[in-house]
């Protein structure tokens, strides 16, 4: 989406691409903004770009910006105590998840635009 230093997308081009709410996309993008993760042009024409840091910012670091341990947690639904040994439905897809994120997460935003 973001390939070129300066190139600007809307939210709701972001939020077609990924098929999802306008309203949440849009929120997503003013947190990354407000974090200085983004910048954000407003009016004609406006949307929201790469900061000049952001290229070398890992995934890591704009996880831990938004979320706590939670983000390794054995459990997507925080009630891990209370299944063991129990098959849940999201175990699988969501220890494919971690896997793939864990493996990501030291890479830089330059790199996963690419």
């Amino acid at each position: 989406m973001l390939k070129r230093k300066g190139q600007i997308i809307s939210a709701g081009s972001v939020a077609d691409k990924l098929n999802l709410p306008g309203e949440f996309v849009s929120k997503i993008l003013q947190s990354l903004s407000r974090d200085g993760f983004l910048r954000s042009r407003k009016g004609k024409g406006g949307g929201f770009m790469l900061s000049e840091n952001s290229a070398e910012s890992k995934l890591v670091e704009i996880i831990n910006t938004y979320e706590s341990n939670s983000i390794s947690a054995d459990c997507i639904m925080g009630v891990y105590e209370f299944c063991i040994g129990q098959t849940c439905p999201l175990y699988e897809d969501w220890n494919k998840l971690l896997s793939n994120l864990e493996n990501r997460k030291i890479e830089t935003l330059k790199n996963l635009l690419d």
